[in-house]
């Protein structure tokens, strides 16, 4: 098998060669230590290319070397994140630290065994073709293209004829409204967030009050079957309630503190009552 100091340097040169022209012909610039292409979009966004996932792979049958890897669209999104670090003291990391995904492309870049130097191999790790490669050439050869992900093209291919598809895709997700509108059925906080930081309140009330009765469900739940995670599920429930008050104004009442009847209070003095069965 490969070193991965060689490996590292195949994702830097070759692979980032043949991306290169592409990507900073759009006006990207290519990062060594984070294998990534990455672009200021906006003044919001922050658009990353990552190669991601590399894998090496040798067929003795041709001697040659396959190094299979993602090409993932990413986006961070640096104002927003220390907006809510400031006024909540909440952490925006989803889906890594460098950003959150919007699509990925699977390619392989074929390299000849002479082009790889004797003391990058590790002569113990060679095999013949793994069952991985040959899924993947099966898949390649099945007609399947992009934008499906089980799809696996050349470096060469994606450069060719993918590669802008996938970047005119990538500039109509690169907005914050995007970004709420993909995650916000999941109810993940920190992407509910994202409509107080717009100043778009009314737009995001519903998602706070549904994601306030899915909690007030799950603790519950924990409170019957008596879980070790009741305690910090209910101050996390209480964190929560101090957020959205202090972004929006709406104002929850938290049911624990007494187990009685569940009120909700918002910002118009309506009032929702849950009772226990």
């Amino acid at each position: 098998m490969l070193k991965t100091s060689a490996i590292k340097r195949l994702i830097n040169n070759n692979i980032a060669n043949l991306l290169a022209p592409f990507f900073e012909s759009h006006s990207f610039k290519f990062v060594k230590g984070k294998h990534s292409f990455i672009k200021i979009f906006d003044e919001e966004i922050t658009q990353i290319v990552e190669i991601s996932n590399v894998e090496w792979d040798f067929d003795d049958t041709t001697n040659n070397h396959y190094l299979f890897f993602e090409i993932q669209f990413k986006l961070e999104v640096p104002r927003y994140s220390k907006w809510l670090q400031e006024e909540t003291g909440e952490v925006f990391n989803v889906n890594g630290a460098m950003g959150i995904l919007i699509e990925k492309v699977q390619c392989y870049l074929t390299l000849d065994l002479m082009e790889i130097p004797a003391n990058d191999v590790n002569v113990y790790g060679l095999t013949s073709l793994s069952h991985r490669f040959k899924q993947f050439i099966a898949i390649s050869f099945s007609g399947v293209k992009y934008p499906k992900n089980e799809s696996i093209i050349s470096v060469e291919e994606f450069s060719n004829e993918v590669a802008e598809i996938a970047l005119n895709s990538f500039n109509g997700s690169s907005k914050l409204q995007y970004i709420f509108e993909q995650y916000s059925h999941e109810l993940k906080i920190n992407f509910l967030h994202i409509q107080s930081y717009l100043g778009n309140f009314e737009i995001v009330k519903p998602y706070y009050q549904k994601y306030y009765e899915k909690q007030i469900l799950e603790i519950k739940w924990l409170t019957e079957n008596k879980s070790e995670y009741l305690s910090k599920s209910i101050e996390q429930f209480k964190n929560f309630l101090t957020t959205v008050e202090k972004l929006t104004g709406i104002k929850y009442e938290n049911p624990f503190e007494s187990y009685g009847t569940i009120k909700r209070v918002s910002s118009k003095n309506q009032q929702v009552q849950i009772t226990d069965n």
